[in-house]
């Protein structure tokens, strides 16, 4: 190839390349920030519905702690009692009876509410204004008010905060008590509230329930079992709970939040009739992993499709170069008196037409030139030289590239119409059915299978095996693909070792189910941790997969089996009778 044919020919690859890449990066970016948004709106949505519910779950839990509260105002002799633990001088207002009446009052009264609570409530305790290292104790299971030593109450924090700060209500997490006999409950959160005399509001102590943390853990712990998400409970900018598979809380800020080396967004809302906040987290992170296989899956077809069509356009842009070529060569020799020469058969029927018309004008121009030459040799010269000037070779040459632009505009279809072709392996795969039969998913993963060996080679191998009793059987469409990826993507691993995948479908009976439908797909690669599926990037597909085929047969038996260094084992057992 000269110099004139590789300009020529770079000229053509950077208007395709320029015309092809520009819109194709333009439409990719719009595509991902559309689908980021909806993520983010789909989320925060979802947040707002999670809050609403744990909010509204929190409130009937805590009404329980508001139950015991009020009943100090309620109950007339629960207060009178609380009155008297505050100021013992008041005994002597009361005879023994009425004084035995009013404790026994005090005691059923609240040990009634401690086991009709909502809420596991332990005790009530109260911590009289009077005094500064008694308080009165009374447990859930207790027959008596129990006195406790309790030095220097007035100086703990949650005290202050309900006499001194005057707050409504103080909540604080702590372990088991001293004063509590059972000390195999774990953690307890404790309700503090003041006690004020109804007349002039004055503070007679403070009230404080014990409740056992376990219930108000399991709401906090009841989304999914995934680091992405967690909830928290924060009172006055103070993390009250937080779901256990959080970490520590390093840093809140006004709509982030960093738990251990992890950020998360901040969405919260009030807990109704109480000072609390409940908090949802999330990661972004999540989000962009949840949309990761739209986003691949778009770029693998971007690029096979431009992969092709920049072949199938090099195929032709070289045909074409060769073409022009070939009439540039023969009007330069024109250009220069030799008329012997013709245009030889081109590739593109254009051009054809365009040499077709420089050669019949060759042959005129020549017949001419001898027939002129035999009867006067210098009119002949003169006439060839007239015949010159009139058929310009340069213009003819500019001429020619104008038709070359005209053609090259025309390449749009023959794209249009390498993707359609080439995007008929998604056809099934956008169908708008949710189940297909299994020849169907089967030959489905044939089909994506043939694709990723054009990338491979020979380090894919895979064989498919169906029992012909399964083949009219009906499942979740495209259930195994990603199963398939996953087998490709992290089986290889970083590995150059080959890969064989195996994928099966049977029919048989197992005793204490019946008739099942077994799925199998097998590989021998690289591996995994099977106590890690879930965690991480690597696993989330396999989650989404046994989620949809639990939504399609409650009493499915999903299991993934997986060594490192011995390859994965995925298995559907599907019941007939479901």
């Amino acid at each position: 190839m000269n110099k004139q044919e590789k300009t020529f020919s770079a000229k053509l690859y950077s208007m395709f390349l320029i015309s092809m890449l520009i819109p194709i990066i333009i439409a990719m970016l719009c595509f991902w920030i559309y689908v980021n948004r909806l993520a983010i709106r789909r989320e925060e949505k979802n947040s707002q519905n999670i809050l609403n519910s744990v909010a509204q779950n929190l409130e009937l839990q805590f009404a329980g702690n508001d139950s015991i509260r009020d009943a100090f105002y309620v109950h007339k002799k629960v207060f009178q009692e609380a009155e008297s633990l505050n100021n013992p001088g008041l005994y002597q207002y009361y005879d023994e009876l009425t004084r035995i009446d009013i404790e026994n009052n005090y005691i059923v009264t609240l040990t009634k509410l401690l086991h009709t609570a909502a809420l596991d409530a332990r005790a009530v305790v109260f911590f009289p204004a009077s005094g500064e290292e008694t308080a009165y104790y009374l447990g859930k299971d207790s027959a008596k008010i129990r006195e406790i030593s309790y030095p220097g109450y007035k100086e703990e924090p949650w005290y202050k905060a309900v006499t001194e700060e005057k707050e409504n209500s103080y909540y604080y997490v702590s372990d088991i008590p001293e004063y509590m006999p059972n000390k195999e409950l774990g953690e307890i959160y404790s309700y503090v509230t003041p006690l004020k005399a109804i007349d002039n509001h004055k503070i007679l102590g403070a009230v404080k329930i014990d409740v056992s943390k376990k219930t108000l853990q399991n709401t906090l712990d009841a989304l999914e079992n995934s680091e992405d998400t967690g909830l928290m409970l924060m009172q006055r900018e103070t993390v009250f709970a937080k779901s256990s598979k959080l970490g520590e809380v390093k840093e809140i800020r006004e709509k982030q939040v960093i738990v251990g080396n992890r950020k998360y967004q901040m969405v919260t809302k009030s807990v109704p009739k109480t000072n609390l906040e409940i908090v949802y987290l999330y990661s972004r992170l999540s989000i962009y992993k949840e949309f990761a296989h739209v986003m691949i899956f778009s770029i693998l077809i971007v690029m096979s499709g431009g992969i092709l069509a920049f072949s199938y356009y090099r195929y032709q842009a070289k045909k074409m170069v060769s073409d022009v070529q070939k009439i540039t060569d023969v009007v330069q020799i024109m250009e220069n008196g030799n008329l012997e020469h013709h245009i030889e058969k081109l590739n593109h029927s254009e051009f054809e037409r365009i040499a077709g018309a420089i050669n019949h004008m060759t042959d005129s121009l020549k017949a001419y030139i001898e027939k002129e030459y035999i009867l006067v040799i210098q009119q002949q010269k003169a006439e060839y030289k007239a015949l010159q000037s009139q058929i310009n070779p340069h213009f003819l040459y500019n001429t020619l590239n104008g038709f070359v632009a005209l053609n090259r505009m025309g390449e749009k279809k023959i794209l249009e119409k390498s993707i359609i072709e080439l995007s008929r392996l998604f056809h099934y795969a956008c169908s708008k059915q949710d189940t297909s039969r299994v020849k169907e998913e089967l030959n489905f993963l044939e089909e994506y299978l043939k694709l990723e060996k054009l990338k491979y080679a020979e380090r894919l191998a895979y064989l498919i095996w169906t029992d012909e009793a399964c083949r009219e059987k009906e499942i979740p469409k495209l259930l195994l693909q990603p199963i398939v990826e996953n087998s490709i993507k992290h089986g290889m691993g970083d590995t150059a070792q080959p890969i064989m995948i195996q994928i099966s479908a049977m029919y048989t009976k197992v005793k204490g189910i019946g008739s099942v439908m077994i799925l199998t797909v097998r590989d021998n690669g690289v591996g995994f941790d099977s106590e890690c599926i879930g965690d991480g990037e690597s696993h989330i597909g396999i989650a989404n997969v046994r989620t949809r085929a639990e939504l399609y047969c409650k009493n499915v038996i999903f299991q993934c089996v997986s060594q490192a260094g011995k390859g994965t084992k995925t298995t559907f057992v599907f019941p007939e009778e479901r």
